[in-house]
């Protein structure tokens, strides 16, 4: 796989799209921790994929406030007049007091809050369970890919991406 990693590696560069990568765990509200991966101005390199293989899945998902910690970085930051959200999870907001419908409802206007500043967000569902109603309904309809292999995401993502990007635009319009 790797001449097609060094080939989008190549793309993004070639067509100047500026990307900054993130993660992000949470214990509790008072402790949502927001973890640089690469910067906008960062180049990828063997640094980078690195960071990237030694990345942990730990902690809890509260996603309203990482959705909106990134959109504020992205705003400060990014320099583009497009910018996209990608996060990927396993569909389910949850933390301790953070949960079910409060979650849910949570990460959607987290969401909604970044699409009426010009963000479009899209959700990648990799492996998991998560039921396509619940997906749906936290992410939006159009918003939101569940796969269970990442074999699949390639075919789907490009839709996905446009289609984020295009109710993202029609907010600030």
């Amino acid at each position: 796989h790797y001449p097609l990693r060094r080939q989008r590696q190549m793309c993004i560069r070639d067509r100047g799209d500026r990307v900054a990568m993130h993660g992000f765990n949470s214990w509790g509200r008072g402790l949502v921790r927001f973890q640089t991966v690469k910067t906008f101005d960062e180049p990828s390199g063997a640094a980078l994929e690195s960071r990237l293989r030694h990345m942990a899945i730990a902690g809890y998902t509260r996603c309203g406030a990482a959705i909106r910690h990134a959109t504020a970085q992205m705003q400060e930051q990014a320099g583009t007049p497009y910018k996209l959200l990608i996060l990927i999870s396993d569909g389910y907001p949850y933390d301790d007091q953070y949960e079910g419908e409060y979650a849910g409802e949570d990460t959607s206007k987290a969401i909604e809050e970044a699409r009426d500043q010009g963000v479009a967000c899209v959700c990648l569902s990799v492996g998991s369970d998560a039921d396509k109603k619940r997906l749906e309904k936290v992410y939006g309809a159009s918003n939101y890919l569940a796969i269970h292999r990442s074999e699949q995401l390639v075919p789907k993502l490009h839709q996905l991406v446009e289609s984020a990007i295009a109710t993202a635009m029609k907010k600030v319009a």
